[in-house]
């Protein structure tokens, strides 16, 4: 893909619209950023539900 230095690109790595799984990639003007947004609960098995 050749895109010109005003393109803002968006690359959905994983689990985008997902709670717990996104990964995604924003690109402008050769410079890249990683967005780790993943979050996960721990499990409480001694307060299940709470």
């Amino acid at each position: 893909m050749i895109s010109g230095q005003k393109d803002f690109l968006f690359v959905p790595l994983g689990g985008c619209g997902e709670i717990g799984m996104n990964l995604n990639l924003f690109g402008h003007a050769g410079q890249w950023l990683m967005v780790d947004c993943g979050i996960t609960f721990e499990k409480d098995e001694a307060n299940p539900g709470g």
